[in-house]
């Protein structure tokens, strides 16, 4: 450990307890995607740890999630140990990594733990308790610190509170997390099996909600039930905040919040979408069933990605017209 503190300190690397965390995960993020590669068959390493170890990751979900934590979760932690190890700052990068790992590692507990290999769990789960705890903890530590952006830009794109631009954005913001928020209802409703008319509808337009012998099911039932408590709130503040933007939600730093949530809704997309189209059957064998996908799947899934960066960006440019009117 030593010697390896060293080596840092002579490549202009200070010690920090972030850094040498988000290392030691980029590390883990690979062996995700070795065991994902192991999946598709493409590589014999891992498999025993997926006999042995967390079954339940051979599922199309548990596919997705190894792949989207070797890839995504990879890129964004390596960056981050880089930043924090030289010393410099990513907040940005840190928001969204927070949301996607929040999101997703109570589906991956929870998901196993009703689902299909229920009554396989290992000791190796609790392999994923750090992951719990230290994004949740990182990202009070970047909420409560202040913010990059309140440095003022030298420019605006427009003049957002009385451009018709603005005011067009704003009318689709508002449409969008109407919508958001009736879609995370009936989903929820579909998956936890009611007989109403609008949530059997639903489930015809989103069939892995009612393919209940799937072995993703459990995990989407989860994630869907999470997300009517947990972005459900969070489109209701929007929607505040778009109405009345100078209020205390702006106080509370939405284009940060917004931001935890376009990292939520990456990693729920990709892994409910992916396990829609791909049911993992043996390692290599998979059942592609993207023709099932009708249109209106597509238009909810990457509706719900684009509006929430869309929000995103609007909150960020939102802040910044404010701090330069301030500074005038």
């Amino acid at each position: 450990m030593y010697l390896t503190l060293r080596l840092l300190r002579s490549f202009g690397c200070r010690f920090s307890v972030p850094g040498i965390f988000f290392t030691v995960v980029t590390c883990t993020a690979m062996v995700d995607l070795v065991l994902a590669l192991g999946m598709a068959d493409c590589t014999q390493l891992g498999r025993f740890y997926l006999h042995t170890g967390e079954e339940y990751f051979k599922t199309g979900w548990g596919f997705w999630t190894l792949l989207w934590d070797g890839t995504a979760h990879y890129c964004l932690q390596a960056f981050l140990a880089y930043v924090f190890l030289t010393g410099r700052s990513a907040e940005l990068i840190g928001l969204v990594w927070s949301g996607s790992i929040i999101n997703s590692m109570p589906v991956l507990l929870l998901g196993a733990a009703v689902g299909g290999f229920s009554e396989d769990i290992k000791p190796s789960t609790a392999l994923n308790a750090p992951y719990v705890l230290v994004p949740i903890l990182f990202l009070w530590r970047v909420l409560t610190k202040p913010s990059e952006s309140q440095v003022a830009k030298p420019h605006s794109v427009f003049e957002l509170k009385s451009s018709p631009c603005a005011l067009i954005a704003r009318m689709l913001l508002l449409i969008f997390h109407n919508l958001a928020i009736l879609v995370h209802v009936f989903r929820a409703m579909a998956v936890l099996g009611s007989k109403a008319r609008i949530a059997v509808d639903f489930a015809e337009l989103d069939p892995l909600l009612g393919w209940v012998d799937d072995g993703s099911h459990g995990f989407i039932k989860v994630q869907l039930v999470q997300s009517f408590f947990y972005f459900i709130p969070f489109h209701a503040l929007a929607l505040s905040h778009l109405i009345a933007p100078n209020s205390l939600v702006h106080q509370v730093s939405m284009s940060r919040w917004a931001l935890v949530f376009v990292g939520a809704y990456l990693q729920a997309e990709v892994t409910h979408i992916g396990a829609s189209g791909m049911r993992w059957d043996d390692f290599g064998v998979f059942h592609l069933r993207w023709d099932q996908l009708g249109p209106t799947f597509w238009c909810i899934h990457l509706g719900l990605v684009g509006g929430s960066v869309l929000f995103a960006a609007w909150t960020a440019a939102i802040g910044r017209s404010t701090e330069q009117d301030g500074s005038a």
